[in-house]
């Protein structure tokens, strides 16, 4: 099975079976459809499971508004200022209370829209 069926249909036992023989590249697919498709457990599991590299995966459950999702970055210790910027942007006011909860403060820049 591939890894876009099993996060599309949040098939949390076979991301688990799949995750330690994935290459790199294919972990940080994974936590991206993982984020569009809003699945937090498949997230927190490529997140303690494995190395993924964090880049514009966050974004995408941000975008929707995600806060369960934002809450698993920030908890294992993942923050960009883009994070701020996008739900800032999106008028996403209750993520940047979660942000700011965990120490993240917006700047200037960050609250631009």
């Amino acid at each position: 099975m591939n890894i876009h069926t099993i996060i599309a249909k949040n098939q949390t036992t076979n991301l688990k079976e799949v995750l330690p023989n994935m290459r790199p590249p294919d972990v940080n697919r994974a936590l991206r459809l993982a984020c569009i498709y809003g699945c937090e457990e498949a997230v927190k599991i490529i997140l303690d499971e494995a190395t993924p590299i964090i880049n514009i995966s966050p974004i995408f459950a941000i975008e929707d508004g995600n806060t369960a999702i934002l809450r698993a970055f920030l908890e294992r210790g993942y923050y960009s200022e883009m994070f701020m910027s996008c739900a800032a942007r999106n008028g996403h006011v209750e993520m940047i209370e979660l942000m700011m909860k965990y120490g993240k403060q917006p700047t200037h820049e960050t609250l631009e829209v």
